[in-house]
């Protein structure tokens, strides 16, 4: 009988932090001490809405901030594949520090599955160095044409001059 619990509690135990982990991939986290988000979320808005005003579809609340770029292809059956970037963010007890949760997911017509950018992925990267310099937090800036983000360049996060975020 304690063999069954012990086999329980290593199977449950191991259920647990197979769903840490998974959480774990799917965002990247940043924690900041006496942080005002809505200036963070304008800073990327900010960012967006310079590449290209019609291109993405900005939603945000005072904990979230949710960017969606569509787009669609084939002929006759059309399918539609949307890019999403999720900002989160919470308080902790002391109110004293804010954790910010970073998901970048792609959904599809095809599929209802969110398919999610790993979080090692050069955007996370990229997203987290724009939101740091942008602000004041961080003087150094990756640039777009190294090795893993020379594809990127159009991307907004790329596109953006230097000078413009400067704080």
């Amino acid at each position: 009988m304690t063999q069954i619990k012990i086999f329980t509690s290593l199977l449950l135990l191991g259920f647990s932090f197979s769903a840490v982990n998974a959480e774990d991939s799917v965002s990247s986290i940043r924690t900041f001490t006496h942080f005002d988000e809505q200036k963070a979320f304008n800073l990327i808005k900010k960012i967006f809405r310079s590449h290209s005003i019609e291109k993405y579809i900005i939603d945000t609340s005072w904990e979230e901030l949710h960017i969606t770029e569509r787009s669609a292809s084939g002929y006759f059956n059309l399918n539609t594949t949307i890019n999403h970037l999720v900002l989160r963010v919470e308080k902790t007890m002391d109110h004293n520090h804010s954790i910010m949760h970073l998901e970048l997911y792609k959904t599809s017509d095809a599929d209802e599955v969110k398919h999610y950018v790993p979080v090692n992925e050069f955007s996370h990267e990229l997203l987290w160095n724009r939101l740091e310099y942008g602000l004041g937090l961080n003087t150094q800036w990756i640039d777009c044409f190294t090795l893993s983000g020379f594809l990127s360049f159009e991307y907004p996060l790329c596109a953006i001059a230097k000078e413009s975020l400067q704080p």
